[in-house]
């Protein structure tokens, strides 16, 4: 198959334009928040009204609060039976666990960027095996829907 020259030049031109917009998205100071699945910033809360605001929505959305710190909380809830057939929780004894980490990092005074990781991890708590996979950022949404509930809640008490 012979490629008329022209055709040639512009996918070489696109391929390049992709590949600099790939690398000129690559800078060593990341934004607060950049980089996760979601994230919302806040002013004028402290941090402990917001980490009960995201533990509550996270909670009344049927996640666990399993570890907290000054820095973050950590989420889980079992996966859905679809979400389990998905990521092969489907072998006898398999389990598939959704596993939200949160970070809470401060951008100036009385202002927070919170932000979010999705993972799902299988045959969690053995030793062993247990797998956590980063999930596609493109499974962002419902996390981002969970972030701005949270912000609302600390912005009308």
């Amino acid at each position: 198959m012979v490629v008329p020259v022209r055709t040639f030049v512009t996918l070489s031109s696109v391929t390049m334009l992709m590949a600099l917009a790939l690398l000129g998205g690559c800078q060593s100071t990341a934004q607060p928040g950049s980089g996760s699945h979601a994230s919302v910033r806040i002013s004028g809360a402290t941090e402990e009204n917001i980490r009960q605001a995201v533990a509550s929505v996270f909670q009344n959305n049927g996640y666990t609060l399993v570890s907290g710190s000054r820095e973050g909380m950590v989420f889980e809830r079992p996966a859905s039976s679809w979400d389990s057939v998905k990521w092969g929780g489907w072998g006898q004894g398999s389990t598939v666990v959704m596993r939200v980490k949160i970070k809470l990092e401060t951008v100036m005074a009385s202002a927070y960027v919170v932000s979010c990781n999705v993972f799902y991890v299988t045959d969690r708590g053995n030793r062993v095996f247990e797998d956590e996979h980063h999930l596609m950022f493109l499974h962002g949404r419902p996390y981002q829907k969970l972030l701005d509930e949270a912000s609302r809640q600390i912005q009308t008490p």
